[in-house]
């Protein structure tokens, strides 16, 4: 009888800890059994966790190379040859220019001084001596002659200009020159050849970044990283690349006593190095390096999100993004209009200490041009884009409307939508460009985006302020 009713009392214990349990799970007064995971909308979130990554290395490749003391000063003589007639080639291009501008000054004593000013700022170039030298020969001027009155003569300027044989004979005196020096007997004998065994690892360096760099596309389940490149992180020949295998890093095929030099040493390693590099570029490292990256972020954040179908996408800036996608998928959301709107603009009207490439502003362009093509989700209603439909979105959201002083707010955002109407400088420049990014007004146009604008307005305005179309059905 005893245990029977100690038995009882376990059972009914158990029940009242289980009910327990169950009612500290449903109200959970203190936060405890919250789920902590993450959701596609948490955006600095997603930075927490892309930044604590760090650096990513998503491809490598292992490769053998090998390079000599000779080769290398084959190389380095070849480049001192080429810059050595670049340099006499703008050296002469900017002299004859100047003396060109000199002839045409009126005031002897003014051309003068500043011809000695000219020369001046020559001399402190390599080589004018010897170029100066070959420019007189070619024109004859002796000691006897008068510089100054012989280089500005405008017949001696014209020669200079028409006839380049001068230029020719003196760069083809200059590399026979540098021929010498390297074929010294000091800079012949040194050889030593290295084999060279290394791995390049390429990946991303995400410490920097920030919500500047990320968007997240909820439509299509897509986190875009962009402003981050594939890079090289390390390129390494080890002394040892195997030791259990006796395989070494570096190897010495063939060396000579007048090789016995650090320097020397230090030279044909760094090429190796060098060599490895270049030999891992081209074969497309770092394009693997982005696909990969882009597959082991996606894995991580389909484990972190519990969302199997999320897609990475790592872009070099936002106007490459939209450019690729917007080709096949033309319906945007005002978000993403927000976005596209600030790619463009960062661009085409960029502050006067940013300079813009030509390049890039003809990729604003071909994505502006894209844009004009694409239409506007807002809510279920698709429509047609205008100037007006991004800074209309913009202020509808910036101001929420309260009980108190809706009636006002709504009055103030359809007077405000009537002048960015009548703002067509600003707003719908962008739909007046033409191929060549000329400013031209079509006639009607303006009206027909206006009438446009009135039905995206007040469509906006449901969409984020559902409660205004039922008072309105309700007047």
């Amino acid at each position: 009888m005893k245990s029977i009713t100690s038995g009882l009392s376990f059972i009914i214990q158990a029940i009242l800890v289980v009910a327990g349990v169950l009612l500290f799970a449903w109200f959970d007064p203190f936060g405890i059994l919250v789920s902590t995971k993450l959701k596609l909308k948490d955006t600095p979130a997603h930075i927490r966790e892309i930044r604590s990554i760090g650096e990513l290395i998503t491809a490598e490749y292992y490769g053998e190379v090998i390079s000599s003391y000779q080769s290398i000063m084959y190389i380095q003589k070849e480049e001192e040859i080429t810059r050595t007639k670049s340099k006499l080639l703008i050296m002469d291009s900017m002299f004859v220019n100047r003396l060109s501008e000199l002839s045409a000054i009126d005031d002897k004593k003014e051309r003068k001084d500043r011809f000695e000013s000219a020369l001046g700022e020559f001399k402190q170039n390599d080589n004018f001596d010897d170029y100066l030298h070959a420019v007189k020969k070619k024109l004859g001027i002796t000691f006897l002659n008068s510089l100054f009155r012989q280089l500005l003569d405008p017949g001696n300027i014209g020669i200079l200009v028409k006839s380049k044989d001068y230029l020719k004979q003196l760069q083809s005196d200059q590399e026979q020159e540098i021929t010498k020096v390297y074929s010294k007997r000091a800079v012949r004998k040194p050889q030593l050849i290295l084999l060279g065994r290394g791995k390049v690892q390429a990946g991303f360096r995400f410490d920097r970044l920030d919500s500047r760099n990320i968007i997240v596309d909820t439509m299509r389940n897509r986190i875009v990283i962009f402003g981050i490149h594939p890079e090289i992180l390390s390129c390494d020949i080890n002394p040892w690349l195997i030791p259990e295998l006796g395989i070494k890093g570096f190897e010495i095929v063939a060396v000579n006593g007048k090789a016995d030099n650090p320097a020397i040493l230090y030279k044909v390693k760094k090429a190796c190095l060098d060599s490895l590099r270049a030999n891992a570029l081209a074969s497309d490292i770092l394009n693997i390096a982005r696909t990969n990256a882009e597959q082991n972020l996606q894995t991580f954040f389909a484990l972190l999100l519990d969302e199997p179908r999320v897609e990475v996408r790592i872009e070099s800036d936002l106007l490459s993004y939209y450019q690729k996608y917007l080709r096949s998928d033309t319906v945007i959301n005002p978000s993403e209009l927000e976005n596209i709107t600030r790619a463009i603009t960062g661009y085409l009207a960029a502050p006067k200490n940013k300079t813009t490439s030509g390049y890039d502003s003809l990729r604003a362009f071909a994505l502006l041009d894209t844009l004009k093509r694409c239409r506007l989700a807002t809510g279920s209603h698709i429509s047609g884009m205008t100037p007006f439909s991004l800074p209309i979105y913009q202020r509808l959201v910036n101001h929420r409307i309260n009980g108190k002083n809706r009636d006002s707010i709504l009055t103030a955002l359809r007077a405000w939508k009537d002048s960015v109407q009548r703002d067509s400088s600003v707003y719908s420049r962008w739909f007046y460009q033409t191929a060549s990014h000329t400013y031209i007004p079509i006639p009607g146009l303006l009206n027909r985006y206006r009438m446009l604008s009135d039905s995206l307005f007040e469509l906006t305005l449901q969409r984020v302020y559902p409660d205004t179309a039922k008072t309105k059905s309700g007047r």
